[in-house]
């Protein structure tokens, strides 16, 4: 994974950089219906008077409290204290140190919306890491399992020992995938007389599995979408602000 960029930071890039419209900050202070930025200089009521009215869009907090992903309509700014007025209440108070968004021409679900469609655009090319090593449990005498979600390769498959630590890998002739829909992890096994790499159109005797251990599968995912300001995107940051800016441009 070479990048590691937050929903956040790829609004911000995008509005410094392509859009042009960056207006946000860290607050200083605050209350569940003020966020004060004693750095703001704008003038008295310029942001309940935009169009469309400006929103603010609370992206990280460092204690963990601030009403982090919640979006309010800004209903006053006072030049004198920094104050931005929201309404309706934030769910709890904003404080010192959280980073806010104020979007004045693209409203944040849009914005969102367009770089989820730029991640679309390179989903059957850039795949990334993925491994799940908690949702499929081994059941005696059961030797199909779900695919887990979103997993569009894979190329490891390890079982768990009595004490849920993953040291050998089935061998790769011992596991199949079925495409069904949805698809399906086979375990299987050739017989003996079978040689290595020989191909054959049936499924053989299932491998020995332990009820209760877990199978860890290695493999692929696409890119998921970003909801949350904090998600992560594994993709070229640059390639994602360009192609979504030129969506809202257009």
């Amino acid at each position: 994974m070479l990048y590691n960029t937050t929903l956040a930071q790829l609004i911000e890039r995008m509005l410094k950089v392509s859009l042009h419209g960056w207006v946000g900050g860290t607050a200083t202070s605050g209350s569940t219906t003020t966020t004060v930025d004693t750095a703001r200089d704008e003038p008295d009521d310029t942001f309940q008077n935009t169009s469309p009215q400006s929103r603010i869009h609370i992206t990280s907090t460092t204690d963990g409290k601030a009403p982090v992903d919640e979006d309010r309509l800004v209903s006053d700014f006072a030049n004198g204290t920094g104050t931005l007025t929201s309404t309706p209440a934030f769910t709890v108070a904003t404080e010192a140190g959280d980073k806010y968004l104020l979007t004045t021409e693209y409203p944040w679900v849009e914005m969102v919306e367009a770089i989820n469609i730029a991640i679309d655009s390179l989903a059957p090319f850039n795949l990334i890491d993925q491994v799940d090593e908690t949702s499929l449990t081994l059941q005696s005498e059961v030797y199909e399992y779900p695919v887990p979600d979103h997993m569009v390769y894979i190329y490891r498959i390890t079982q768990s020992d009595d004490n849920g630590k993953f040291f050998d890998p089935v061998p790769p002739h011992e596991w199949a995938i079925l495409h069904t829909n949805p698809p399906k992890i086979k375990l299987l096994k050739l017989p003996n007389w079978m040689p290595d790499r020989h191909w054959a159109g049936d499924l053989f005797a299932p491998v020995s599995i332990i009820a209760g251990n877990t199978l860890r599968v290695e493999g692929f995912i696409p890119q998921p979408h970003l909801v949350k300001a904090q998600d992560i995107c594994h993709l070229n940051p640059n390639y994602i602000v360009y192609y979504a800016a030129s969506l809202l441009h257009a």
